[in-house]
């Protein structure tokens, strides 16, 4: 009976140092699966060169402010030094040529009738004052701000280049607006070869295969031949977050997410731009909340890049 006893202890004993080290070893398993290293896996995904025009942001003030202010119904902008997508330009420029319809009728058609009226009365003058005024301040009756302000108690002979320096001044101002927008339209459809920006779009594939949650920085840095381009975080897909106002992105257990970055201070920042296409091996690095760097698979950024205009 002793012996059954001591048998029975005896496998007792093994049973629970077997379990024991299956459970350490079960534990050492998990939390070694549970590394950055291990866990998670950045591939590039591909890089999307990008060549179009902006609208500039002097450019952007004078629709919102100078020409808006004579439309009945405003221009929408879209944001300045930023470039337009082929949507953006079709309707920025259908918009200008709508207010360029609407400065030509309201503003250039007045503006050069006036004028002519002025220059009819000049070449045939009244010899009387009294009408000689009246058919002045008539000629520039639809010109509100200028009637308006037209100098009283001066003779006709005084007035008429007075008004028709004013209706010429106006004239060239508006004259002026009307260029502004046409340069406007050439820049946004792409005829001024030196107004073209470059942007460089980035996307890279994080996927989780542990258990686990994991957070990456928004900011990361790709290393290219010895030097490094600071990279933002720009647009999570299937993710309804303001991405660029999130320090730490989250990787979900057993998720994958595809990411796109871009420069982290305007890829269209000249001195921002990284010409990748000689670069022979680049790898993107991120830092994780534990303050462990992720590094992605080495790539030629050649072979993943594809190279687009926009417009």
């Amino acid at each position: 009976m002793a012996k059954q006893e001591k048998g029975l202890l005896s496998e007792v004993v093994k049973y629970g140092v077997t379990a024991s080290l299956g459970a350490i070893v079960a534990f050492a398993w998990t939390a070694f699966n549970r590394l950055p290293s291990r866990a998670l896996t950045v591939l590039p995904a591909g890089i999307h060169q990008l060549r179009g025009p902006t609208l500039p942001c002097p450019d952007k003030t004078f629709i919102t402010g100078e020409v808006n202010e004579y439309l009945e119904t405003n221009i929408e902008t879209p944001p300045c030094d930023v470039l337009l997508s082929r949507n953006q330009i079709k309707d920025l420029t259908a918009e200008l040529e709508r207010a360029k319809a609407v400065f030509l009728k309201e503003r250039i058609e007045p503006l050069k009738t006036a004028l002519d009226n002025l220059r009819k009365v000049q070449s045939n003058p009244p010899k009387e004052e009294g009408e000689f005024q009246s058919r002045l301040r008539q000629a520039v009756a639809n010109l509100v701000y200028i009637s308006r302000h037209a100098p009283k108690g001066i003779a006709a002979r005084d007035l008429l280049p007075h008004l028709e320096k004013d209706v010429s001044d106006a004239l060239a101002d508006v004259s002026q607006e009307l260029n502004h927008m046409q340069q406007i339209a050439e820049v946004i459809g792409g005829r001024v070869p030196q107004a073209l920006k470059d942007r460089t779009e980035m996307y890279f594939v994080v996927d989780n295969s542990s258990d686990v949650e994991f957070y990456m920085t928004t900011h990361c840095s790709l290393a290219a031949d010895g030097k490094e381009l600071a990279l933002v975080l720009e647009d999570t897909k299937n993710e309804e977050i303001p991405t660029s106002a999130l320090v730490y992105l989250p990787i979900l257990p057993g998720r994958g997410k595809l990411l796109k970055y871009s420069s982290q201070k305007g890829a269209e920042d000249p001195e921002r731009n990284v010409d990748l296409k000689p670069v022979k091996e680049a790898s993107l690095h991120c830092l994780l909340s534990t303050n462990k760097t992720i590094t992605s698979r080495p790539f030629e950024p050649e072979r993943f890049t594809v190279r687009e205009s926009t417009f």
